[in-house]
């Protein structure tokens, strides 16, 4: 009984998962294959489909981290407020570099039939 229980939460879990969508938000390097030293424009971008994708524009307000690794040492991506691209860098050396963005929670509103 229990376990007919629990599938039948996950059946109920996965079809209202479906409903409420998300935009999709990432990050957008101008080349990623840099010569050392280059720079290297990063963009902020969000959307859902190609047809809705937008620009986010770096706020300062908004960035806990915005930053870029390479594997022994972590730097601040810098910018300008309110620019895009959102960040320009300059990788010290080829090889993998990791850029990461943490921001703080921003809450939009929809129309229903826009959220549909």
């Amino acid at each position: 009984m229990q376990c007919l229980m629990l599938f039948v939460l996950f059946l109920g879990w996965f079809s209202v998962s479906g409903v409420a969508q998300a935009h999709d938000m990432w990050i957008e390097p101008t080349t990623f294959t840099p010569q050392s030293n280059a720079l290297v424009p990063i963009k902020l971008r969000i959307g859902d489909t190609p047809s809705t994708v937008k620009p986010v524009h770096r706020s300062q307000d908004h960035i806990l981290r915005f930053f870029i690794h390479d594997g022994n040492k972590e730097r601040p991506v810098i910018g300008r407020d309110g620019a895009d691209p959102a960040g320009l860098l300059r990788p010290p050396r080829s090889g993998l570099h990791v850029i990461g963005y943490q921001s703080t929670p921003t809450f939009i509103e929809l129309q229903a039939g826009t959220f549909e």
